[in-house]
This record gives structure tokens, C-alpha cells and sequence, in this order.
């Protein structure tokens, strides 16, 4: 892939390298599968190495490019992998936080299917579980990419954070583990995903203490709601990782994804599919339905494979603004994927 250009910057300003004293902190997480449950439950955070590799990882880097050049071959400067000066055409698709992409099936692409439904991810889920692969569900859910800003002048970390749990606080009991496959190395001041470690245990707290009513799974905290975790000890950690990890949180987590900051040694793509898999068992026939009607008209879905929510193939951030994206094509679902998908 290429990673070079004349378009490097290069210069950071005394008040970047104040602000980003907060968020120098990256830590690896790696255990071995016989332990995830462990450490999920010691720090809400997990990552298994070496999920993919070889062949099944450069299909991963090469599929990302596939798919993004198909969506936006209608476009008046397509993406070419080997353009550079093209890469800008990424941000007309209107990722959300300009790396998360929820909208044109993109969830639904053959690279990402790929990954869903390789054994290595289900048998993970199937641990935490204490269940087989195939009793399990799978979310339909998004991708992050992120072409490096070196190159685009365009994405850096900017004290942008927006923390937030997917755990509704109604709900204290453990009952979600979310999760992404990485395809490129995750280094100290790349984009990632950056939590409060241990914020997982004080979910009954927060909302005692906030007097946290809403049942949404979705929440986005505020900084008086941030201080009390911080003042619990729960540290601004950013996840390191290497190419082909899973990493792995418990919803109760909080998280949000950062982009990379402007101290960083070298330029890097992000590039993670996310996936969250649950027990067949939780879903009522009424979701087992909804879910296949999702897979079989290519809609993506929220993270929780059990309470699912159906994302709109189309971006509704402007208005004034569609992009014209060719439709994805049908995924081809192994044995596994179609019983992850609800058949």
C-alpha cells in the first residue's frame, strides 16, 4: 500500500503537545483466549493477537480499497489506492467522526463478511459466552478507515473526543462485549479506540449517582459524568494492537474512537470491522425475522446483536448532500454466516 507522499506535516505547536499530554498514554492489552473473560472483567478490555494473518489479513487491507473505490467510482475524483491526491474522495462518503462508515451496506462487503464469519472471531465470542460458534448472532455492523493525515492534511486528533458507553445504565448486569479486527499495526499516536479503564465496574454507580434514567444502549457522557469515573481511577488509556487483533470491550466501557495525533513517529492507516456476537438464545423470533429481512436487503445494524437497530443505507447529515453510490454487491455467506445472520 502506498504510504508516501511530498504532502507531509509536519509541524506541531506548543499548545498540540500541551493538550496531547492528557492522551499519550497507549497500553496493550494481548492475552490469550483462555483468558479474555479474566481480563475483560479486570479492566473492561481485551485483545487476542493474531485473529487473522497471512492471506486473510492482505485480504482484509486489499478488500477495504475494493470497496472503497467502488463507492465512490460515480464520483468526479474516484479513490485509487495508488493516487494519493484522490485519497480526499474518502470524506465524500461522510464517515461519521470522518473514520466510521454505517451507511451504504458497507458492513455488508465481502472482506468484511470474510472476517465475520471466520471461525477464529466466533470461537472468541463462543468463549465469553460458554457456548458453540454456531448458537451464535452477529452484528451487521461498520467499519472504520482512516487515510493518513500526513498525506490528506486532513483528520487529526483536535481534543475531539465524544466518550460514551453502549450499555443503557438501566441495565447494570453484564450482557454485551463489543469488538473490532484491526488490518494494520495500531502504534503509540495512531487512531484508536481510547477508554476509561475499569469504567465498566461502576455502571450501577453512574447512574445512582446521576439519577440515569434513559434505556438507551447508546450514551454519551458529559464532562461532570466523566470526572466522577475519573475521580473512581479509572485512567484515559488508548489501545495498542497489532495487525489482525481482536479487540474486544464490554459495552458498559467507556470509549469513543481517536484520531491520531501529530506527534506520531510515521504515518499509518486505520483501518477495523467492527463485530459484537451474542447468544441465538436472547432473540425472539420477532428479531430473528427483523434480522434476516437485514441481511437479505443489505441494511447494517447497531452493535447489539440481540436488540438490534436498523441504520439507514443513506447518510441523513446534510441535507443539501447525497452522495450517488453504486449498490453493494451480495455477500457470499458460508455455513457459519448464515447462522450468525439469524437462518
Amino acid at each position: 500500500m502506498n504510504e508516501t507522499s511530498n504532502k507531509i506535516v509536519t509541524s506541531v505547536s506548543m499548545n498540540t503537545l500541551n493538550k496531547y499530554d492528557k492522551t499519550m498514554v497507549y497500553k496493550s492489552y494481548d492475552c490469550q483466549l483462555d483468558d479474555v473473560k479474566r481480563q475483560l472483567d479486570m479492566h473492561g478490555v481485551a485483545v487476542i493477537p493474531n485473529i487473522i494473518d497471512g492471506q486473510n489479513l492482505f485480504n482484509m487491507q486489499t478488500g477495504v480499497w475494493d470497496t472503497i473505490e467502488k463507492l465512490t467510482s460515480y464520483m468526479d475524483i474516484p479513490v485509487d489506492r495508488n493516487d494519493p491526491d484522490t485519497w480526499e474522495s474518502w470524506y465524500s462518503l461522510l464517515p461519521g467522526h470522518d473514520m466510521l462508515l454505517q451507511t451504504f451496506s458497507v458492513g455488508h462487503s465481502q472482506f468484511i463478511w470474510d472476517i465475520r464469519q471466520n471461525p477464529k472471531v466466533s470461537d472468541v465470542f463462543a468463549k465469553i459466552w460458554s457456548c458453540e460458534p454456531s448458537e451464535l448472532i452477529s452484528s451487521f455492523d461498520a467499519m472504520s478507515f482512516h487515510v493518513p493525515p500526513e498525506i490528506t492534511g486532513h483528520g487529526w486528533y483536535d481534543d475531539d473526543d465524544w466518550y460514551h458507553v453502549d450499555a443503557a445504565y438501566t441495565r447494570p448486569e453484564f450482557e454485551c462485549v463489543q469488538g473490532f479486527v484491526t488490518g494494520f499495526n495500531i502504534n503509540e499516536g495512531d487512531a484508536t479506540l481510547t477508554i476509561l479503564e475499569g469504567s465498566h465496574k461502576y455502571h450501577h454507580d453512574i447512574k445512582t449517582e446521576f439519577d440515569i434514567t434513559s434505556d438507551n444502549d447508546w450514551f454519551r457522557l458529559n464532562e461532570e459524568q466523566l470526572d466522577f469515573y475519573k475521580e473512581k481511577g479509572c485512567n484515559r488509556i488508548n489501545i495498542k494492537a497489532s495487525a489482525g487483533s481482536l479487540v474486544l470491550w464490554d459495552s458498559r466501557t467507556v470509549h469513543c474512537g481517536m484520531k491520531p495525533l501529530k506527534t506520531r513517529k510515521e504515518p499509518n492507516f486505520r483501518l477495523v470491522t467492527y463485530m459484537c456476537m451474542t447468544p441465538r438464545e436472547w432473540c425472539s423470533d420477532e428479531v430473528l425475522q427483523i434480522r434476516r429481512d437485514a441481511v437479505t436487503n443489505l441494511y447494517m445494524t447497531s452493535h447489539c446483536p440481540h436488540r438490534p437497530k436498523i441504520f439507514p443505507k443513506i447518510p441523513n447529515v446534510h441535507e443539501d448532500y447525497i452522495p450517488d453510490v453504486p449498490e453493494m454487491s451480495r455477500p457470499k455467506l458460508t455455513n457459519l454466516g448464515k447462522k450468525l445472520s439469524g437462518f
